[in-house]
Formats: structure tokens, C-alpha cells, sequence
């Protein structure tokens, strides 16, 4: 079972004594769950590149090391190894998009 942080202090005090620049804060029902439906979120909320960017893109899995994160808060990532591609359709659409190409 998780322990609660009950304050802000006490948040403050776990980043700094596991020195913060690899936590994240998720809102989610819990670990149990999160990974999946990040996942299908990821899927879903970016499906409208493959249609910006043309024919043959596609989502695919890599690792590598975030040093920034991108205006729509997705990570920049350096020392990239392509893992594998990942299948057209992955049920992901009870997400809704992210497209903001219409949004100023």
C-alpha cells in the first residue's frame, strides 16, 4: 500500500529528498491502473498527426532521456532507441482528441 502525503511540506520534502527531476505528479484512480490508460490517452490524444503530418506516420515506442517538455506537455527525448512500431488501431477512443490545429 502507498503512504499519503497529507501537505504541501511534506510533497516538498519527498521531491527534494529523492531529488525531484525524475518525479511526476499523475492524477489517476492509482498505479494499478495509470500505466494503461496513459497509454490509450497517448494514442488517442495525438491520432490527428497522422493525418497533419501524411501518409506512413504512424506511433511507434522508444527510450531515451527527457530534457524538456514540448508545448503540449509531451517530453522532448535525446539518445533515442526505436523499440517497436505500434498497431493503427489500440481501442483508445473513449479518450477524445488533442488536436488543436482549429484552437487559438
Amino acid at each position: 500500500m502507498l503512504p499519503t502525503v497529507t501537505d504541501l511540506a511534506e510533497l516538498t520534502r519527498l521531491f527534494e529528498a529523492e531529488r525531484g527531476d525524475d518525479l511526476y505528479v499523475r492524477w489517476s484512480r492509482g498505479p494499478e491502473r495509470s500505466l494503461r490508460l496513459w497509454l490509450a490517452r497517448r494514442l488517442y490524444v495525438y491520432e490527428h498527426l497522422r493525418d497533419l503530418r501524411g501518409p506512413g506516420v504512424q506511433p511507434w515506442v522508444l527510450r531515451g532521456r527527457e530534457i524538456a517538455r514540448g508545448p503540449d506537455n509531451e517530453p522532448l527525448v535525446v539518445a533515442v532507441e526505436p523499440l517497436a512500431w505500434v498497431a493503427d488501431e489500440q481501442g483508445s477512443r473513449e479518450w477524445g482528441p488533442m488536436d488543436r490545429r482549429g484552437a487559438r
